[in-house]
């Protein structure tokens, strides 16, 4: 199984054609809102896993949880993969996620079943004296 190397979350990302850099626009830790509800329209999960003995050909699949304040069933996005290089990226997007109050957004990386990483952002509503 491969090792798990990195996970953000983000409002977007970018991956360089010629050099095959990735860069991560706004990395969530904190968001910020002026009123709810509110619907976050499009967030980057991503992921990178190393190479391992023995994952030549063999099928993964990478799950992200997210747990949205106030509601009960998280939202999940699956992406399977192969180790077909030395390292791998997996980029789970999340489209129109509905908030209607403060509070955590969870994100879980699961990877064949398997919990690997954890990443929490802060939902606040700003207070109108800071706009």
């Amino acid at each position: 199984m491969p090792s798990f190397e990195y996970f953000l979350v983000a409002e977007s990302a970018s991956i360089d054609q010629l050099s095959n850099r990735i860069s991560l626009f706004h990395v969530l830790e904190e968001f910020k809102i002026p009123e709810f509800p509110f619907n976050i329209h499009k967030l980057v999960a991503v992921s990178s896993w190393n190479w391992e003995e023995g994952d030549d050909e063999v099928d993964f699949q990478s799950m992200v949880s997210v747990s949205v304040p106030g509601k009960e069933e998280p939202t999940i996005v699956t992406t399977n993969f192969q180790m077909d290089c030395e390292r791998r990226r997996v980029l789970n997007y999340f489209f129109d996620l509905d908030l209607e109050c403060p509070g955590e957004l969870k994100f879980e990386l699961l990877l064949n079943g398997e919990s690997q990483a954890h990443h929490v952002v802060s939902v606040k509503e700003i207070d109108s004296a800071e706009l």
